[in-house]
């Protein structure tokens, strides 16, 4: 009588797929936890010059912009635009990291 041969390389090869879909899938929850938890988060810039801030949240939308209307009305449109635009985008945080 011939005893019944177990391929433990394909048990083991079936467990390890098994192992990493569960993982896949702990992941992109996880991904999905962090997200909801980053929509959440505020964060509020402050416009260059002194001419109020704006706040946005976690994924970049902007919330709300705060003037000072007395500084914005000494700077002009055009560099109170360009200064709104930077404090949205966060680049003068990163240019004054970056040393540029």
């Amino acid at each position: 009588m011939r005893e019944h041969q177990i391929d433990w390389a394909e048990m083991i090869d079936e467990k390890v797929r098994s192992i990493n879909s569960l993982v896949e899938i702990r992941e992109a929850e996880l991904a999905e936890v962090e997200r909801a938890a980053k929509a959440d988060t505020v964060i509020e810039r402050e416009i260059e010059g002194g001419l109020g801030k704006v706040v946005l949240d976690g994924r970049g939308r902007l919330l709300k912009v705060e003037l000072d209307h007395r500084a914005a009305r000494l700077v002009g449109r055009q560099r109170l635009a360009e200064r709104l635009v930077l404090a949205i985008s966060g680049s003068s945080e990163t240019a004054g990291n970056s040393g540029g």
